[in-house]
Order: structure tokens, then C-alpha cells, then sequence
């Protein structure tokens, strides 16, 4: 993560996965751990909650184009093959979480994966994987299945709540 695009310092829930909350300074997360009896500051529970540690910012390679998990949205970057891929026009697509109202995934097995947003007031593919191929608000996968289902998961929690 670069300075600038992180949540503000503050305490949240550890992305490591113990019960407690670790301290993020604004630019990387520290070793400091509050655990138990003690709430969350009111600022902090406010906060967006960041992804997991191993997905904040990290490109997740698919076969038509990238995904870059944010703070408060998701980035689809295609390049040159991606456009080639899904006959759309190169560049980034910047999707904020509360324009997302659901996401559904689905494992590769003969055929690629895919993680398929759907948004308010669009239109997404409805036949599977190969109208899928063509979807803007789709990303393919192939091997990379466990960091998809990660960023599937997180993406639900904040569409949910």
C-alpha cells in the first residue's frame, strides 16, 4: 500500500487473524496488538475495515485482466490481452463497494473461474462462463482459486454490511 491510500492510523480488527486488533500507522501495519476487554475507538469502528493484509493492493492476476482490491473499492485493470479477451476497451474500472449488489464466484474446473460483479442498474452476463468471457464486471481465474475466494469473501462482507 502507498501512503495516502490506506485507511488513517488507527486500531482494526488484526488482518493476521488473531482476536485482537492491531495498529495500522497510515502506511503498514505494525506489531502492536490491543487484545481483549478493551472496545474499539468509535473512529476506528467507523472505519472501513481494509482487506486482508495478503489482498489490500495486491494485483490478482486473471486471464482477462487484473483485480486490485482497495479500501473502498475494486479496480479492474485490462491490458492489451484483457481487451482482447472480453472486446472491450483497455483501461481501469474503478468499482466503489456500494455500487456492487452482488458478486458471485465460481471455481474453474474444465473451464476458467470467474469473479462477476453485478451493479446497481447494470446488466451482467447470465449464461456462465462464456457469456462471462465478454462481461466487463468479470475477471477469469485459472490456478490462483484460494486468493479469488479470499477477495469473494471480503467483498462480500462489504456489500453485506
Amino acid at each position: 500500500m502507498t501512503e495516502g491510500q490506506g485507511p488513517p492510523p488507527g486500531w482494526y480488527v488484526d488482518p493476521k487473524g488473531s482476536n485482537g486488533e492491531r495498529w495500522w500507522d497510515g502506511n503498514q501495519w505494525t506489531e502492536h496488538l490491543r487484545v481483549g476487554g478493551q472496545p474499539p475507538p468509535v473512529s476506528a469502528s467507523a472505519q472501513p475495515q481494509p482487506p486482508p493484509i495478503d489482498l489490500l493492493d495486491v494485483v490478482l492476476k486473471g486471464r482477462n485482466g487484473n483485480l486490485i482490491l482497495g479500501l473502498t473499492s475494486a479496480k479492474i485493470v485490462r491490458g492489451a490481452k484483457g481487451a482482447l479477451v472480453t472486446l472491450t476497451a483497455r483501461g481501469d474500472k474503478v468499482i466503489p463497494y456500494d455500487s456492487i449488489v452482488a458478486v458471485q464466484f465460481k471455481k474453474p474446473g474444465l473451464a476458467a473461474g470467474y469473479l462477476q460483479f453485478s451493479l446497481r442498474g447494470g446488466s451482467e452476463a447470465k449464461s456462465g462462463v462464456t457469456q462471462a468471457v465478454r462481461d466487463e464486471n468479470t475477471i477469469l481465474f485459472g490456478r490462483n482459486t484460494l486468493a479469488f475466494e479470499k477477495a469473494h469473501a471480503y467483498i462480500q462482507r462489504r456489500i453485506s454490511g
